[in-house]
């Protein structure tokens, strides 16, 4: 079956299914001008049809790195980031990135608006989403104050199902550089967020959990050592509520001979 209509590529599809076995996919797309991207998403019910293509970001700027998931009870989010032109802030100084979000409610076909996670005049990319069981939803991303991005940090916002989005908050120390934020969320409704940070000479991976009813985040703690840079954490929970992340990791000393890289693992208990 083909989701998106011919023409024109569609790349970076994301996939998710809710308690009552709807499956929304999300994917980006060119306009027809061909100078940007936007994000479609299509539905299929639990009888098995595809419902029509639509559109969730808005045109007339880059969208991008989008990800969807679903509540057990129905509700779905959606996320990506959207680049700001200048025109949008009013200034002739273009800002690089926002993430932005939509849901729909449960037994909906309709999307709610579009609703700005970040702060405008930011730069802000690579979200990342956890539902838990009770259907409220985590968002996390990099952002930076610099158009470069050279330093960034990880943020998050939570959502209650069927309510809005809470404040913004910060979950790594300013003033190094982070990468590749994960979340995941367990059966006990506990969130873990993962990311890279960057350590004196050094790239390390670091951890914060958020206990079940809790609006704080508990205090940051390393998962990988002091040797090596770590890169491409990867996070999963089982339904025990144990959390496991594996990462690359840059041998300071080759272990086997011709080999640079090695995979390492932590599970939470």
């Amino acid at each position: 079956i083909n989701l998106s209509a011919g023409g024109t590529a569609a790349i970076d599809p994301s996939i998710a299914i809710s308690g009552d076995s709807t499956i929304t996919v999300t994917w980006e797309r060119p306009t027809r001008d061909g100078r940007s991207f936007i994000i479609q998403s299509r539905t299929r019910s639990a009888a098995g049809a595809w419902g029509p293509v639509q559109a969730l970001s808005l045109p007339g700027a880059q969208s991008n790195d989008a990800v969807v998931i679903a509540s057990p009870t129905g509700e779905v989010t959606a996320a990506w980031e959207r680049a700001v032109e200048a025109r949008d802030e009013g200034s002739v100084r273009p800002t690089p990135g926002l993430i932005q979000a939509r849901t729909r409610p449960a037994g909906s076909t309709v999307w709610g608006p579009i609703v700005n996670l970040s702060r405008r005049g930011t730069h802000a990319s690579d979200p990342q989403l956890a539902v838990a069981p009770d259907g409220t939803v985590t968002a996390v991303w990099e952002w930076a104050s610099d158009v470069a991005g050279q330093k960034k940090v990880a943020q998050s916002r939570t959502r209650v199902a069927g309510g809005g989005w809470g404040p913004l908050q910060v979950l790594s120390a300013r003033g190094q550089d982070v990468d590749d934020p994960q979340v995941v969320t367990a059966a006990d409704d506990r969130s873990v967020v993962v990311f890279k940070r960057s350590y004196r000479d050094g790239v390390r991976v670091q951890a914060r959990t958020r206990p079940a009813g809790a609006t704080a985040w508990g205090k940051p703690s390393w998962i990988s050592g002091t040797r090596g840079e770590a890169d491409q954490p990867n996070t999963t929970v089982a339904p025990n509520g144990a959390v496991t992340v594996v990462w690359k990791l840059s041998s300071p000393v080759r272990v086997v001979h011709g080999q640079d890289f090695f995979l390492q693992t932590s599970t939470t208990r």
